[in-house]
């Protein structure tokens, strides 16, 4: 295919601009249509319906964002790839064009090298696929193509096939769509991590059944984004990168951050609202309260509370800071939520390892760095009415808990090894 068929719209409210794109790009071989307004840019897009578009950021009516999204909205112009050409050079200025559908981001003042080196890559991909390639984010497509869809589906058929539903409960299922997944806790009667744990096995995915704030890790992607998003970017086993996601059946979600990342992290599941909840640690600024910070609200008696305040002096409210107060309920619901089973916030070389469920059969449920876990227990042992002092003989202490209008006994013993303290956690028979 020569140069002369490939046909690209440049749209930029500076004229200067305009005339330098047209001027490199018509010596180049190339057909140039050009617009200073965002409507015209449109029109002329839907008429000429060019094989790519140049488009900057900062336009007059409408910035160069609302213009990719009214593209992705018409059939015939939304697998047209947008390059953005922009002075804003920040990485969410990028995330944000590849999140409505931009493929490239090309930063003012650019070169004549640069800019035909990105117009080359798109016209040698159209000249050897005979079409222009789609962009990473598009009008979802027809259900029998659509990978979303068809891996959606497949889970739903193996929770029919698991929980052997029928009739309106099934048909319930089935019509869930991915942002509703979590309402199979309501229709199986089940917890939300319940939820997340079957996704992720179906998904070949770590499970991560809380979010340990000590595991957090910034600069990965712009924060507005991932909150945007709801994701939540942390430290792997062995220095790599999870992005733990609350709702894995968004696939151009996951696209669009491979191309941002190009690799070099792995993909968690949790429910959405660990993610969610880790947002709003900064904002709890008392330092006692009453009701614990979860995803439901769980409530402690008066007296176990007055308890847990003169706690804390000695212990100089370490134990009612906000990261020590939601790990502390996380463990205290898995435990009411989960009948039969133990939690044991194990002593270990290197910190602590929490392990739920049914005594002989338990397994990771997360882990905490030796400050942490020493604060952790230490204000659970409060809460118990135990010495948080003593950590070299065993000890025994209980309390209780109203969650979902229910009360929960809980019963607390130590277990003390070379390792140091181990805290066991039950429900009272």
């Amino acid at each position: 295919m020569s140069t002369e068929q490939f046909k690209i719209l440049c749209v930029d409210d500076s004229r200067e601009i305009i005339m330098v794109l047209v001027e490199i790009l018509t010596k180049e071989g190339f057909v140039v249509y050009s617009a200073s307004e965002p409507s015209l840019g449109l029109s002329i897009a839907k008429k000429m319906l060019p094989d790519l578009i140049l488009l900057d950021i900062m336009l007059p009516e409408m910035n160069g964002y609302e213009v990719c999204r009214e593209l992705q909205k018409d059939p015939r112009t939304a697998q047209i790839p947008v390059v953005f050409i922009s002075a804003l050079g920040q990485p969410q200025n990028k995330v944000s064009a590849l999140a409505v559908g931009g493929v490239d981001y090309l930063t003012k003042p650019f070169n004549r090298v640069e800019l035909c080196d990105i117009v080359r890559k798109f016209s040698d991909k159209k000249a050897a696929a005979g079409a222009c390639p789609p962009a990473p984010k598009i009008a979802l497509p027809q259900k029998d193509d659509s990978k979303t869809d068809y891996t959606l589906a497949d889970f739903k058929i193996s929770v029919i096939d698991k929980f052997k539903l029928s009739g309106a409960v099934a048909k319930a299922v089935t019509a869930l769509p991915h942002e509703d997944i979590y309402r199979l806790a309501d229709i199986l009667g089940l917890h939300p991590w319940r939820v997340a744990r079957m996704i992720a096995d179906f998904a070949k995915c770590r499970y991560f059944p809380v979010i340990n704030p000590d595991d957090v890790k910034t600069g990965v992607l712009p924060e507005k984004f991932l909150v945007q998003n709801n994701i939540a970017a942390i430290n792997g086993p062995g220095g790599g990168v999870f992005l733990v996601m609350g709702h894995p059946f968004n696939f151009e979600l996951y696209e669009m951050i491979r191309g941002i990342m190009c690799g070099g992290f792995e993909f968690g599941i949790t429910e959405p609202s660990n993610i969610s909840l880790l947002r709003r640690l900064s904002e709890e600024r008392d330092g006692v309260t009453q009701k614990l910070l979860g995803v439901e609200v769980m409530e402690i008696e008066e007296a176990v509370m007055n308890r847990l305040r003169i706690s804390a002096k000695t212990a100089k409210n370490e134990i009612n800071e906000p990261n020590i107060k939601y790990l502390s309920n996380k463990i205290l619901q898995f435990l009411v939520g989960e009948k039969g089973s133990e939690v044991r916030i194990e002593a270990v070389d290197a910190g602590y390892i929490v392990k739920v469920g049914p005594p002989g059969a338990m397994e990771e449920f997360t882990r905490f760095t030796r400050m942490t876990g020493n604060t952790v227990v230490a204000r659970l042992k409060a809460l118990a009415s135990m010495d948080l002092v003593e950590r070299r003989k065993s000890q025994n202490g209980s309390f209780s808990v109203v969650w979902r209008s229910e009360r929960y006994d809980l019963h607390l013993r130590t277990e003390v090894d070379d390792c140091g303290e181990t805290l066991v956690l039950s429900l009272a028979a």
